[in-house]
């Protein structure tokens, strides 16, 4: 093979349904917090064997579901077909301190702390999955106190958003990128003033083999 062995390929697979509904929502596209935390630990090994002192694994201190959502997601938007929600956990955990900005403007961009303190939109058709783990509109920055001085290019889309703050407690700086986000984007041109040992590209198959130029990283 001509692939260099520096360049790890993986994917999740799912065995059947079952699987499917064990590790994703009923009404939305994505996956649940089950599908995020093995996508994390799938991720994690990936880093790990280019990375052999990655700090340990980012595990929350708990899981929390929240009581009050039934969660309606993309599909029963699109359909208002009535049908009974999800279920919508989250975690809590006490990550590094980051400083977060999308396009250089600081800020959360997620409201798991609202969340967490009972500040939930009462909307039965709220997008709590991007409400809740976060979203941007350009290029996100994770810059950590860490105990490293590496650094990681995350590009993917909405799947990669949750993993985003739980890969970013092992680099100092984190980059996500959404390319539909960015159409301007090429990699050299970006690492000319963003050095990074770790590139990492995620997402669900679309990403993969989508049928268009959408993905298609400009060298």
């Amino acid at each position: 093979s001509n692939i260099s062995d520096k360049i790890i390929l993986d994917h999740l697979f799912l065995q059947n349904l079952d699987d499917h509904l064990t590790n994703f929502y009923r009404t939305d596209h994505h996956w649940n917090i089950h599908g995020i935390s093995k996508g994390y630990s799938k991720i994690y090994k990936m880093l790990s064997k280019n990375y052999p002192d990655i700090p340990e694994a980012f595990k929350p201190s708990a899981l929390l579901t929240f009581p009050n959502i039934r969660f309606l997601g993309t599909l029963a938007r699109r359909t208002l077909y009535p049908v009974e929600g999800d279920k919508f956990t989250g975690f809590e955990a006490i990550p590094p301190k980051c400083e977060i900005s999308d396009q250089g403007v600081k800020g959360d961009y997620d409201y798991r702390d609202e969340y967490h303190d009972g500040l939930i939109p009462d909307d039965p058709y709220s997008r709590h999955y991007g409400q809740y783990f976060g979203s941007q509109s350009g290029l996100l920055e994770y810059n950590c106190e860490t105990n490293t001085n590496r650094n990681i290019l995350i590009i993917g889309n909405s799947y990669m958003r949750p993993l985003v703050p739980m890969i970013a407690t092992h680099y100092e700086h984190t980059y996500f990128l959404d390319l539909r986000q960015d159409k301007t984007f090429t990699l050299s041109n970006f690492l000319v003033n963003h050095p990074v040992e770790d590139i990492l590209i995620g997402g669900n198959a679309e990403v993969f083999f989508g049928d268009d130029n959408l993905w298609l990283i400009k060298p």
